[in-house]
């Protein structure tokens, strides 16, 4: 069985590959590479027994040209969890990349908006909540979005939690992203340096990954450059090409 986080990894290494192709690290997936990562989100789609799993492998197939079966609808809507965000988020999100399945949105607005209300929610929590109300074509109080990430922004300083605050602001308006935006040359900073050529975050591939991705989403929103040093950008990239691996 493929489990989820190998598949979270592989579906959000997929873009930052694309924004690394720098002469400094060329040809970073090679027909071998992409058949193998081919290969990884076929055998999640047939071995996925979670939401998580499934929307990642249904997204990974079709970010490399592979349209799913319809069919994959009807898992999704018998695993997801109606009184979860998380789960709620992963079944709009691999909703999606079908071309006719359609979920409920009264089946889910209590879930997530008692989940941007609640003072417990995680930042994580928050990014799910907010993310699936957009799919679901529910509004989203944005002033009370900003107001909860300010004070989680206060509590938890991590990394991860940082991630989760830009993916969240890129789903927002563009002066809202603007305001993550101008905070990733702050987040570059945190990253930790590796033999002097590689720059990551703790937690790994999966936690870098998500962090780098989330400066590239917030910028776009924003209509911003993405603020990075290009040497800084070189050591990112270097560190993605050594993972590789992980991909296929």
């Amino acid at each position: 069985m493929t489990s989820p986080s190998l598949m979270l990894t592989l579906l959000v290494v997929l873009p930052v590959f694309s924004w690394c192709i720098l002469p400094a690290v060329g040809n970073t997936l090679s027909l071998a590479n992409l058949n193998g990562l081919k290969s990884q989100f076929q055998t999640g789609l047939k071995s996925a027994t979670d939401l998580p799993s499934l929307h990642y492998s249904l997204a990974g197939a079709k970010e490399l040209g592979t349209q799913s079966p319809e069919t994959f609808c009807n898992d999704i809507k018998k695993l997801v969890d109606k009184s979860n965000a998380e789960s709620i988020y992963h079944a709009t999100e691999a909703a999606k990349t079908l071309n006719t399945c359609k979920l409920s949105a009264e089946d889910f607005r209590s879930t997530v908006s008692s989940t941007i209300q609640s003072d417990k929610s995680t930042t994580a929590e928050i990014y799910y909540a907010v993310h699936a109300s957009i799919n679901l074509g529910l509004s989203v109080d944005e002033s009370a979005v900003e107001k909860r990430l300010n004070a989680l922004a206060k509590t938890d300083d991590s990394v991860l939690s940082q991630g989760y605050a830009l993916l969240t602001a890129a789903q927002l308006s563009p002066a809202i992203a603007k305001t993550y935006a101008d905070t990733i040359n702050d987040l570059v900073q945190q990253a930790d340096e590796v033999d002097g050529h590689l720059l990551q975050y703790e937690g790994g591939i999966s936690t870098t990954a998500l962090v780098f991705n989330a400066f590239y989403e917030v910028a776009e929103k924003a209509g911003a450059p993405v603020k990075i040093d290009p040497k800084q950008l070189v050591k990112f990239a270097n560190y993605f090409s050594t993972k590789r691996h992980v991909a296929t």
